[in-house]
């Protein structure tokens, strides 16, 4: 595992958001997916930034394309509570789910 990457997810639990967004943005856009992950629940969150459900969901959307199955049931969770949009939350429930994440059964 990437030195950066461990201390990012550590800074995570550790609720220092601020120190975990600066270790994981920089390894998100060089294609890490937990990062990705982690900054996508940043921003859907506002966990040591704005709320941004559109960054959330970009982020989730790349580290789901890799293979993150949570990465896309939290994007159905978004398209379900915040854009009010089923068909969606379904579409990616469903990607989730033929992953093998089954957190919304």
């Amino acid at each position: 595992m990437h030195p950066k990457l461990e201390a990012g997810q550590v800074a995570y639990t550790q609720h220092q958001y601020a120190e975990a967004f600066q270790l994981l943005s920089l390894l998100a856009y060089q294609g890490y997916v937990t990062a990705q992950c982690l900054l996508g629940s940043m921003f859907q969150l506002g966990l040591g930034i704005e709320r941004d459900s559109a960054a959330a969901k970009q982020w989730y959307q790349q580290a789901g394309l890799q293979g993150c199955a949570l990465s896309f049931h939290n994007l159905a969770t978004i398209y379900e509570v915040d854009d009010q949009n089923p068909a969606m939350a379904q579409y990616y429930r469903q990607q989730a789910k033929d992953m093998g994440c089954e957190l919304m059964e």
